[in-house]
């Protein structure tokens, strides 16, 4: 798997040291895909939030991202290997979901979800085209789109307003960009939680008894994380604790 607008040996359009980020990839098929293995569209969902832990909030991951492009990938699927061999419950890369349909079908996916084309075994031709869609957040100007945004690095949802429980929240109460302070918000973040692991470990799990967990009572157990990552963990999993709990810890520690 990969994800698009890195460095790679098959892109020429990305050079070393520039990563072409974007906000929306959308693919539309353009014929019928009636059986897995006919050449389709893969996704591992959940993916990009494990893609912006491992590469948007730790600089260091990010500066070999940009040095490296799609090799340095390895760190990212040496986890999922791990994770594999031991899936249960709290696993973080969850199976890859293979996208058929028919002609006209649209898929729409943030741009940092890794996936993939499948082989095609089946007699036909799989004919799709894919839009790469930017947010009007992007800076203008000749190159705009030899760029990335740090902030939609390190928060997948921040630039798709529409989804207001997981976009940025100064531009859900419709205050300028320039007010925005996620990326310093959730580093900042980061720099406290240090230390304080094994204590946010155990109240995090005294408050996992039930299998169902709401968006507030999640915020009040992780008050260093941004409202809105939070909010959007919560979502990704449906409200189920074990998972929640799981994955907030993760990016905590």
């Amino acid at each position: 798997w990969h994800i698009d607008g890195l460095a790679d040996p098959h892109n020429a359009f990305t050079p070393k040291g520039e990563i072409h980020g974007f906000t929306a990839l959308v693919g539309v098929l353009l014929s019928d895909v009636n059986e897995p293995l006919s050449g389709e569209f893969v996704v591992y969902p959940g993916s990009h939030y494990n893609l912006a832990r491992i590469y948007g909030r730790d600089p260091t991951n990010l500066t070999l991202m940009r040095k490296e492009g799609t090799k340095s990938l390895e760190i990212a699927k040496k986890e999922q290997q791990s994770d594999d061999s031991k899936r249960g419950g709290n696993s973080k890369w969850p199976a890859p979901v293979h996208f058929t349909g028919k002609a006209g079908d649209v898929i729409i996916c943030n741009f940092l979800l890794a996936h993939n084309v499948a082989p095609n075994r089946s007699p036909n031709i799989r004919y799709a085209v894919y839009f790469r869609l930017h947010s009007t957040l992007f800076p203008e100007g000749k190159f705009w789109w030899k760029c990335f945004r740090p902030v939609a690095m390190a928060l997948p949802w921040h630039d798709w307003g529409g989804l207001r429980d997981v976009s940025c929240p100064a531009r859900q109460a419709g205050r300028p960009q320039k007010d925005c302070r996620c990326l310093e918000d959730i580093r900042e973040q980061e720099k406290l939680s240090i230390g304080r692991g094994a204590d946010a470990k155990q109240h995090a799990y005294s408050k996992a008894n039930h299998n169902k967990i709401t968006a507030a009572t999640a915020i009040s157990m992780f008050p260093n994380l941004a409202s809105d990552l939070v909010e959007a963990v919560v979502v990704a999993h449906e409200g189920d604790a074990n998972l929640v709990i799981a994955e907030l810890l993760k990016m905590k520690l």
